[in-house]
């Protein structure tokens, strides 16, 4: 049996072969077709069920004719048996309530920053994106973003410090915030792009 905190492969996570589900940056996704609205309240209130019996709880978006569910194991980073286990069970709750899946529309933004400059640059993307910056290792930069909904995301930004990615959802932020992250009080945007680059000392 699959050590229930053990972050899976994605092949791993493919040949589990969840046929409403799909894989997207460390997550597995599904959107279920309800057509209205009581049947969509019918089915999150069986996810509900399942994930407090599990004691694993998914993101879950109810709108009038859709329920998307998203799983991940925010203790790994990604995806474990656990996820696996509970997305059958949901996919088992709507096939009962005669509920279709459509996985065609399913997508997530991923940034990418082909730079020669990434350890200077990200931490100012990271701002820009309402993320807090901090190094894990000399390859695998961490960001946690605050979310508008209130709970705490840790988003990787993959790859060296040549070609960083970035992934964190878009959210609003206060002007004022957004402007001293562009450019300082006394800097142009292109003095402060040359002092993120370490090519001008700070004002």
């Amino acid at each position: 049996m699959t050590d229930p905190r053990e972050k899976l492969s994605a092949t791993q996570v493919r040949d589990a072969s969840l046929a409403d589900w799909r894989q997207i940056l460390g997550r597995i996704k599904a959107q279920f077709r309800t057509a209205d609205f009581a049947t969509g309240l019918a089915l999150v209130n069986k996810i509900g069920a399942a994930a407090e019996a599990a004691n694993h709880h998914p993101d879950v978006q109810l709108t009038y004719s859709d329920v998307i569910v998203t799983l991940s194991s925010h203790d790994v980073s990604g995806i474990t048996s656990r996820d696996l286990d509970l997305a059958r069970q949901i996919s088992s709750h709507a096939a009962e309530l005669g509920i279709g899946s459509d996985a065609s529309g399913l997508t997530q933004l991923e940034l990418g920053l082909d730079t020669a400059h990434g350890p200077q640059l990200a931490p100012f993307y990271a701002a820009l994106l309402g993320a807090r910056w901090k190094t894990a290792s000399r390859s695998t930069p961490v960001a946690s973003c605050q979310r508008s909904g209130g709970r705490n995301r840790t988003v990787t930004k993959r790859g060296s410090s040549r070609t960083p990615t970035t992934t964190a959802p878009a959210s609003a932020h206060p002007p004022a915030r957004v402007r001293a992250t562009i450019v300082g009080p006394n800097e142009s945007s292109a003095d402060r792009h040359e002092r993120l680059t370490g090519q001008l000392t700070p004002h």
